[in-house]
Parts: C-alpha cells; sequence; structure tokens
C-alpha cells in the first residue's frame, strides 16, 4: 500500500506541475489563498446516505476536523442545497486544543418516504485553502418504515411463520455451476416499505440464510438487502445493485436485473424494457429466463436466472393448485410410439407411448394458474416397469419442470431391496423430436444415490417404406444339436421402416423382438448397423450388435473385415454384423435382408417368426433368455436379480 501511495503521490506531483507550466516551459507556485497558520478544516465523512425509521429522532451529527488546534474556532458552513428549506443547522465550534468539532441538523419537518439531500462546504481563507480536500459534503436520507412482509408453512410442525418468504435461488449457478436439482428453496426475512406497498427488501438472502455457506462466506454482522420493485405486479424489478455481504474469494456477491440495468447504462425508457421485467401474481414473484444478474466485485457480473426458477413466495395460499394431476387432467395419446433409451441402463430401449395432459378443473382458474407455472403436462407410460408412469411439463418458457408433488417419483424398480426414484433436473431439455430428462436416481429418502443419467425419449415419426425378410446366419439360426449342424432361419413380412429425418431405418421385430436398425446413405451406399442391445441370455449377460469394424477386436481368418452394404440388383442388404458381450466377440459374419420398396408398406403384414429367439445356440449350446432385458443400474453393485419390477405404483393411462 505504501508503494502504491508513492506512486500516485507521484502522479498528483506531475499533474501539478503540468498545470503550473506556461508557454516557455517555466514554472511557478500556483496561488495561495489562504491565512497563514489556517485551520485546515474538513469533514470527516464527504458522503452519507441512509434510511431513517419514521421513529427515530430527526437529526444527525457530522464531524468535522482541524490541524491548526490553537484556540477556539467557530467554522461558518455554507449550504450549497437545502431542498424546501428542511434542514436547521447549528454553529460548529472547535474548542481550544480539539481537533474535533461536531456539527448538529435537524430535519423536523421531513415528510416520509421522500428522500432528502444536504449539501455542504466549508469557505474561507481561515479555515481551508485552495487545496484543501474533503471540504464538500452530501448528506442523504429518507425515512422509511419497512414492515415484515410474507409468511410460508414450517415443512415439520405445519406452523405459519410470519414475516419470512420462501425464496428459490436460480442466481450463483450462472457462475460456479452449482447445481439447482430439486430448487435450492430456503426461507428468508423479507420486508415491504410502508409508505409504498409492493416495494420490498430482502435480507440477508445470500448471507446467514443461504444453505451454501460457510462460516466466513459472509459477515454476520452486516444485514444486506436485494430490494425488489413489485409496486406493479406486472413489471416488477430489481431497481438497485444490490451487494451482498458473501465473498467466495472472487469480490462481494451483487444482484440487479437485467431492466434496470438497461435504463441505467443504455438510457432505455421503462416502456422499453418489459421484456426484462418480472410479475408478481398468484402470490410469488418470478422473472423470465436471463432478466436477472449475479456477480462479484472482481469478476463483473452475468445474465442468471437462466432455468427461471428464481421465485419468492410471499403468499403461499395464493399458490395452490386444486387441480390434482392425475384426476383433474384428460390424457391424451400424443406420440403412440416413442423412442425411449435409457442411459442409466447402457442404452436400454423400449417402445413407448407419450401422452399430453389437459387441465379441465376451471375452479378458481386452476388451469390458467397451472399452465402460467407449469406449462403442458406429458406423461411416459411405463418406461421402467409396467403400470408406473413418469410425469413432467414444459413451461412457457421450453423449460422441463416437474408440477408440485412429482420432485421425486417411483420408477417402478428396486435396488440394493429399496425402491428407485427419479428426480428430474433443470439441467433437462426440449426439443421437438427430442427430450432430454437428466435425471438422479436415489431411494426414496434421497440417502442412497444410485446414478444420474440422460434418459431420452425420441418422438421421431417411422413412415413405412417396404417390406423386408430377414436371414440370420449367426445367433439367431437353426442348429441341430445332434449332427451339429446349423442353418440359416428366417423372418419374413417384416416392415421396413425409414425416420422422418431420412437415412435411419428399422425393422421389427427383429432377433428376440427387439428393433433391428441401420443407416443407409443412398448417394454413397453406406450402411453401417447401429449399435444397440438386442438380448440377454441367462449364460452370456446382455448381448449387442454392431457394425463389424466399429469393434476393436480383430476378427479372425477374415485379410479385410467386410462393411455393409445395399445389392440393387437383387435388392439385399448385407449386414456385417458382429454380436458382442462383455467377454468379447460372440459370433460376426454377414447377414441378409432381402426388401421389396413399396413406398406404403400395409401395417396389416405382421412378422411369420420362427421361435428362434427362445432356441439360440453358441458353440453346440443352448442359450437361455433372461427374463427382463435391462442391464444392473451403472454405478450399483448389484445383481441382476436384486432389480425387480414394482406394479400398480400409478395408474397406468387408458387408452
Amino acid at each position: 500500500m505504501k508503494t502504491i501511495n508513492r506512486i500516485l503521490f507521484g502522479l498528483c506531483a506531475l499533474l501539478v506541475l503540468a498545470a503550473c507550466s506556461d508557454s516557455d516551459g517555466n514554472y511557478a507556485a500556483g496561488p495561495w489563498n489562504a491565512a497563514a497558520n489556517y485551520a485546515k478544516v474538513a469533514f470527516a465523512e464527504t458522503t452519507i446516505s441512509e434510511e431513517l425509521d419514521p421513529s427515530d429522532p430527526c437529526e444527525k451529527v457530522i464531524t468535522l476536523t482541524r490541524q491548526n488546534t490553537e484556540g477556539e474556532l467557530t467554522v461558518p458552513i455554507t449550504i450549497v442545497s437545502n431542498p424546501d428549506d428542511v434542514f436547521m443547522l447549528s454553529p460548529v465550534t472547535f474548542a481550544d486544543g480539539e481537533a474535533e468539532a461536531e456539527l448538529y441538523i435537524t430535519f423536523e419537518n421531513a415528510e416520509v418516504g421522500k428522500e432528502y439531500t444536504l449539501e455542504l462546504a466549508i469557505e474561507g481563507e481561515q479555515y481551508v485553502s485552495f487545496y484543501s480536500a474533503n471540504v464538500r459534503m452530501k448528506y442523504s436520507f429518507t425515512r422509511v418504515k419497512w414492515n415484515p412482509a410474507g409468511f410460508y408453512y414450517d415443512d415439520v410442525t405445519g406452523e405459519k411463520v410470519e414475516g419470512m418468504a420462501m425464496y428459490t435461488d436460480d442466481l450463483v449457478n450462472a457462475i460456479f455451476g452449482v447445481s439447482v436439482v430439486g430448487k435450492p428453496t430456503y426461507p428468508v426475512p423479507v420486508e415491504e416499505r410502508d409508505d409504498r406497498p409492493g416495494y420490498y427488501r430482502i435480507v440477508n438472502a445470500y448471507g446467514e440464510y443461504y444453505p451454501l455457506n460457510e462460516d466466513g462466506d459472509y459477515d454476520p454482522d452486516v444485514d444486506t438487502y436485494i430490494f425488489v420493485d413489485a409496486t406493479r405486479p406486472d413489471s416488477v424489478y430489481i431497481p438497485i445493485s444490490s451487494l451482498q455481504s458473501t465473498n467466495w474469494g472472487y469480490g462481494n456477491f451483487y444482484v440487479w436485473s437485467e431492466a434496470a440495468w438497461q435504463m441505467a447504462n443504455n438510457g432505455l425508457a421503462f416502456d422499453e424494457v418489459g421484456e426484462f421485467l418480472g410479475t408478481y401474481e398468484n402470490g410469488k414473484i418470478t422473472f423470465p429466463v436471463g432478466s436477472l444478474i449475479f456477480g462479484m466485485t472482481d469478476l463483473g457480473g452475468t445474465n442468471s436466472n437462466n432455468n427461471g426458477a428464481f421465485c419468492l413466495v410471499l403468499d403461499p395460499d395464493k399458490d395452490i393448485y386444486n387441480a390434482d394431476i392425475e384426476t383433474d387432467f384428460k390424457w391424451e395419446e400424443y406420440v403412440p410410439e416413442a423412442e425411449f433409451t435409457s442411459n442409466l441402463y447402457d442404452g436400454y430401449k423400449k417402445t413407448v407411448a407419450l401422452y399430453k395432459g389437459t387441465c379441465t378443473e376451471t375452479k378458481d382458474d386452476c388451469d390458467k394458474r397451472f399452465a402460467e407455472e407449469y406449462g403442458t403436462p406429458y406423461m411416459i407410460e411405463s418406461p421402467y416397469a409396467e403400470g408406473v408412469n413418469i410425469i413432467f411439463c414444459v413451461n412457457k418458457n421450453g423449460k422441463i419442470v416437474v408440477p408440485a408433488g412429482y420432485e421425486k417419483q417411483p420408477t417402478g424398480e428396486y435396488a440394493l431391496n429399496k425402491a428407485v426414484y427419479a428426480t428430474i433436473t433443470t439441467e433437462s431439455s426440449y426439443e421437438e423430436k427430442v427430450i432430454t430428462l437428466n435425471i438422479n436416481f436415489t431411494d426414496e429418502d434421497g440417502e442412497m444415490m444410485y446414478g444420474n443419467a440422460d434418459e431420452v425419449l425420441e418422438l421421431w415419426q417411422w413412415n413405412p417404406v417396404g417390406v423386408a425378410t430377414y436371414t440370420y446366419t449367426q445367433l439367431f439360426k437353426a442348429y441341430d444339436p445332434e449332427t451339429g449342424e446349423s442353418a440359416p432361419t428366417s423372418d419374413e413380412d417384416l416392415e421396413l421402416l425409414e425416420r422422418e429425418d431420412g437415412g435411419i431405418f428399422r425393422v421389427s421385430p427383429w432377433g428376440a423382438g427387439v428393433p433391428f436398425e441401420f443407416t443407409w446413405d443412398r448417394s454413397t451406399n453406406v450402411v453401417n448397423v447401429t449399435d444397440k442391445f438386442v438380448v440377454s441370455f441367462t449364460d452370456l449377460g446382455d448381448v449387442y450388435v454392431t457394425e463389424m469394424d466399429t469393434r476393436n477386436e480383430p476378427y479372425e481368418e477374415l485379410e479385410e473385415v467386410p462393411h455393409s452394404d445395399y445389392d440393387a440388383e437383387h435388392g439385399t442388404f448385407n449386414f456385417c454384423v458382429a454380436y458382442y458381450y462383455y467377454g468379447g466377440i460372440l459370433v460376426y459374419g454377414i447377414e441378409t435382408m432381402s426388401v421389396e420398396f413399396t413406398g406404403q408398406a400395409s401395417k396389416a403384414r405382421g412378422a411369420k417368426k420362427t421361435a428362434v429367439a427362445s432356441t439360440a445356440y453358441y458353440k453346440g449350446k443352448k442359450l437361455q433368455l433372461r427374463t427382463g432385458n435391462k442391464k444392473a443400474l451403472k454405478g450399483v453393485r448389484i445383481s441382476k436379480s436384486a432389480i425387480r419390477q414394482r406394479r400398480n405404483v400409478q395408474t397406468p393411462v387408458t387408452r
């Protein structure tokens, strides 16, 4: 600090010299207007701003200092600005030998709720010089009464707690990536201005009440506020950059709103920042995605509320929905055959129905309020276990959220003798054809974590383009254990489907009943078998199929690994398939599928399947199908037998 002071002193000296120079390069001392042995009087503070309770005394004491303490000295104070002549000043007198004196200011006629600013100056050669510092000061105050506001119900006792509201943070994660899984909601004190109903301040939201703080992260002796102007319920904003005492090593936290920033920095009018304004309705304050600012003084700020989860619930009684999502909604089939892929189960795929719900309960505007809060509800029918559905909503901002009461949903699965529950997080995403549910899998109490995975629901439409006959030469083939001879076997009249975006094909049922998928670029005739789960055998475990040259293991007796293609002359796909399991390559070779492209294959066609799936052989040994095709949960060392289905947890949708 001393080094910095020396540098600053040097710069000041250069500036003074420059100011005193003449055109000839000669330097002369500046004018001197102070008396000999002048007192060198100054204000101890030059800027003071505060709020006073209307019950507080209407007075303020200002301290002045002097360097020359010889003799008694009365200093006249010049009033630069005294709005409405509300301020009255006492004389300022230094006692002999004293370096400090006090100026008493009174303002008995100051109105409540109005801001006043008094500007003062010290003048006169007996008291200050031309170069004296701190000879002007500004004192601002507002007489404001703050009343406790809001309430919440204690989760344990159910008792009503006055003067506090439930606060949901969606700001800190904008910089730190703090998880907002389950919404970090906690009670904070809230106060409302007596003279301005709807103008609130949140007390220590990121101080003692913030659950992610540790000792030393904030100053417990300082109250800090977030001011929220909700005087216009349809146009809510944070008008002041609200500095907090919390510091995680990058400077103090601060909170602002994009609307206020735009008005302060870009000169926009209030009616020009509507897209950034929040709302106060149904007893709670919310803001649009990205419309709030969170920062730290050493790093600066960034747009936050990225999930649109910021919320201050002042009146939870107004936030109660009477609509029951299971009884007061009409559910209609939205996508009859969507493909559900569970990455928790290593890519296990299942065809499921997706339903869309419409609220039929209009009492207390339940339908409108539900739509405003959660948007459109969807239900995935039995993604993990029969009769156990998963519900989520897509709100007006296109974000995936879950309605109240569905923060944890049963999956119908068990692990380690405990029911497995799914918590859909805000990392989920919704696109027109692909829904990604980022899910934490836990036990009911959330104490045991089974894993986190992106569970994907694809809504692509599959269009019939032909009829196919698939010939198995590898895993699913006829085998005579007495002679040791095997022969190809076929599934006939399979429907060939192409995904609506083109180039991705599927035939089903295939093998043990799962879809067989491949890509085909018609322009290059490049064909690739899609790597996916096939079947689970008691003897070998889970078996997958893939394109041969996508595997790392060498293929015996092959000088060059062939690649799948389409033989247009014979209307046949040649699939170079490899079936593999945890131990490596199981079998590999070429399997074929002849196709009659029709463009409008009839869905009445069904596969003339033989029972090959239940009589597969490997090295002369019959392979038995395992009941249930799922893999064990990732991250949990449990046997397959430890996972079982639980039925009838939720009422299934009636088609």
